[in-house]
């Protein structure tokens, strides 16, 4: 499965969930890298696109850094598949990987008469 089609078979289901598809929020984009210096070297080159970052370490068990890098975006298929793929380009270099994305649901209006 392809990265456009995982992305649409997701919103296709937050799309059926009720949630709102049409509003541009905050979408949060994981990126992990191996170590804490990559993890920075990537949020200063995706700040200087527009994006806000946070950086935290992985859980114990785990050695990775991860960037949560956020972009106001209408969660289009489209759209959100572009940034992820931007990011994976950028983040290759200094070792990371996109690990998956995210945005606050917002419940569509219901215009029913009470």
């Amino acid at each position: 499965m392809s990265v456009f089609e995982f992305n649409a078979d997701v919103l296709a289901k937050l799309a059926a969930s009720g949630a709102d598809m049409i509003s541009v929020r905050p979408v949060d984009f994981s990126v992990v890298f191996p170590d804490q210096e990559a993890a920075e070297a990537f949020a200063f080159l995706v700040r200087a696109k527009g994006f806000t970052t946070s950086i935290r370490k992985g859980d114990e068990d785990s050695a990775l850094w991860d960037v949560t890098a956020t972009l106001p975006l209408s969660p289009t298929c489209e759209a959100i598949t572009i940034v992820e793929l931007e990011l994976e380009g950028m983040a290759n270099p200094y070792g990371g990987q996109t690990d998956g994305w995210g945005f606050m649901r917002i419940m569509a209006s219901s215009n029913q008469n009470t």
